[in-house]
């Protein structure tokens, strides 16, 4: 469908901005996973595998790190929230954040763990725990730009 797939471009480009370097760190906002969260809760069907694949692969190519670390957090973020579904659409707004939040630190260690492993030494976790920070303060903000999405959205 085009509303993911324009909302996940839209979603890249605002990754791109670099605000970790207002504090120091070079982390990308995760706006990707935020809209990931968004329709694999809202309508799944509209988001297949592949668009999310792809948007990760692309986060990887442009912030220079392990091609594919990424493309394969991001899917098993996107099907971890696909799986827990039926609990979080029925969850209100702040439930539904909290959720996200405990998504977001475990897709976060998993990318460190990961990028540890590729590089051969245990990475500071400061980039990542950034990165984590910013994407969490970040949901709701995002969630107003995604938002007017789900008048489009029937079940």
């Amino acid at each position: 469908m085009l509303l993911p797939a324009g909302s996940m471009m839209l979603a890249l480009l605002a990754s791109l901005v670099p605000l970790g370097s207002l504090a120091g760190q070079g982390a990308m906002p995760g706006f990707l996973l935020i809209t990931v969260f968004f329709w694999a809760v809202e309508r799944p069907g509209w988001l297949p595998l592949l668009p999310v694949f792809l948007a990760g692969l692309l986060i990887d190519l442009v912030s220079g790190g392990p091609v594919g670390l990424w493309a394969l957090s991001l899917l098993l973020f996107y099907v971890a929230v696909r799986r827990e579904r039926a609990t979080l659409i029925k969850m209100g707004p702040s439930a539904r954040w909290t959720a996200f939040i405990a998504g977001v630190l475990l897709t976060g260690l998993f990318a460190w763990a990961l990028a540890s492993l590729y590089y051969f030494t245990m990475l500071p976790p400061g980039t990542i725990t950034w990165q984590v920070v910013v994407t969490v303060v970040l949901y709701p903000v995002w969630m107003l730009v995604l938002a007017p999405m789900r008048r489009f959205v029937t079940d």
